[in-house]
């Protein structure tokens, strides 16, 4: 019944730290900070994480996401990993660059280069 009641209420797994994913997902190279990270239970051993990263200027943000994934599926076997990250330089007339991935999508998709959009 504990378990049905962790479920339907979608709270973090018991076996992830917060903490600990926090602090293994700032020691990727180039990242900054890690804010909204949200857990939670789909099924009784079926896992979902978001989170949010910042990267320094010049950081491979694909290269991070990439990272990122890795350490979610892999360490913590957190099945439904989606990662948006985004470089922190100060703001300019172009876009930040960001990217939000899902763990349905291939690594082809994660690792294709961004575009700069100017918006004026």
């Amino acid at each position: 019944m504990r378990d049905t009641v962790r479920v339907l209420m979608e709270c973090a797994p018991t076996h992830v730290n917060v903490n600990e994913v926090r602090r293994d997902l700032l020691s990727i190279n180039g990242v900054v900070d890690v804010h909204s990270l949200r857990l939670w239970a789909i099924k009784m051993d079926t896992f979902a994480v978001s989170v949010h990263i910042d990267t320094v200027k010049n950081a491979d943000v694909s290269a991070v996401v990439f990272d990122a994934h890795q350490i979610l599926q892999n360490r913590y076997n957190i099945e439904y990993v989606t990662v948006q990250a985004q470089c922190t330089s100060p703001p300019s007339r172009r876009s930040p660059s960001v990217v939000s991935t899902t763990s349905e999508e291939s690594a082809e998709e994660r690792l294709a280069p961004l575009e700069s959009v100017d918006l004026h």
